[in-house]
């Protein structure tokens, strides 16, 4: 949108010629909301290289803010139980105001896992210079929202197998909603993937990287959380199914938005 290409070339110091230096592309669909920002799409001049660009909404800071303020004195009152909850949910939101705190994080998480999960995870580089406390330049990766490509690659098996895809997802969602499914291991189920998958070569040729071994990414996401927490005492504190992405080969996992990252001293993870 125009309001955020001008608070790109503000925070920058960029003029309208600056800006179109900076970017051969600039995509004004946002790619990506959240509750104070969104990210848009755009390619570095300079490197040719996709990136996304997460932009802070002019006088959101101030709006937010205005209502907790509003919420301390009205619980100070009312709810006086509840005071010391506002002041809690004040602090968690101060770090998301700025993003060179986020790109921090950013950078701290993605040099401590990347050494050990790099085949397997990626985590945006950030790109210093074009940082400050209202946007943040990031490597773009490309992908979907883990939950979305999950429920396509559904979709697509069934349509493969000439059955209605609704009838064989809402069947797949009653079968977990009754317990007719038995809970097995991430690791049992990634071994019946893989022999599914097999099995849809030899039947009909094609079709392997169409099944997602969601048994495998869940045993990777829980052992990167893990090695976040207790190995390096640094997590990200937010990670619901919108910070993780399914990128484009269906295997890798995209871990993104550390805007509220959490840090435990050796003492306390002993």
């Amino acid at each position: 949108s125009e309001a955020a290409r001008w608070c790109v070339a503000e925070e920058l110091g960029l003029d309208s010629r600056g800006f179109a230096e900076l970017f051969s592309e600039w995509v004004d669909e946002p790619i990506g909301s959240a509750s104070i920002g969104q990210v848009f799409r755009a390619r570095l001049r300079s490197t040719g290289e996709a990136v996304a660009v997460k932009v802070q909404m002019p006088g959101v800071e101030g709006l937010f803010r205005g209502d907790i303020r509003t919420l301390k004195f009205f619980t100070s009152f009312a709810l006086p139980w509840a005071a010391e909850s506002m002041n809690t949910i004040e602090n968690m939101f101060r770090s998301e105001f700025d993003y060179t705190l986020e790109r921090r994080n950013l950078d701290v998480i993605r040099e401590q896992l990347l050494s050990h999960w790099a085949g397997r995870v990626r985590i945006p580089k950030t790109y210093g210079d074009l940082c400050t406390r209202k946007v943040l330049c990031m490597e773009l990766l490309e992908g979907e929202k883990l939950v979305d490509g999950v429920r396509r690659r559904i979709r697509a098996l069934a349509e493969h197998e000439g059955r209605d895809p609704d009838a064989y997802e809402e069947e797949h969602f009653e079968a977990l909603r009754t317990g007719s499914i038995k809970a097995r291991s991430a690791a049992a189920a990634s071994f019946r993937t893989r022999i599914w998958r097999w099995w849809r070569w030899l039947r009909y040729g094609d079709g392997r990287d169409e099944i997602v071994d969601l048994g495998s990414i869940m045993q990777t996401l829980m052992a990167v959380h893990g090695e976040q927490v207790f190995r390096h005492g640094v997590f990200n504190a937010d990670p619901h199914p919108g910070n993780i992405l399914l990128l484009k080969d269906g295997r890798t996992i995209g871990l993104i938005d550390f805007g509220q990252v959490q840090e435990l001293s050796v003492d306390f993870r002993r």
